[in-house]
């Protein structure tokens, strides 16, 4: 019972699930300034956004 419990708390855990992944910004960008104060739609840059799971990088 014990080894079940260790299996899906370990397998589970963000490590393995990816959960709050966030990778680092390829340049100084804030997205505090960009969408949260000047107002602009993340899908101006994140064009795949409605389209995928994930929220592609720019090009």
């Amino acid at each position: 019972m014990g080894s079940v419990v260790f299996f899906f708390s370990y397998f589970g855990s963000p490590k393995f699930t990816d959960v709050g992944y966030r990778p680092d910004q390829p340049i100084d960008y804030s997205h505090k300034l960009h969408a949260g104060e000047l107002g602009m739609d993340c899908r101006y840059c994140h064009t795949s956004v409605e389209k995928s799971q994930e929220a592609i990088i720019p090009p």
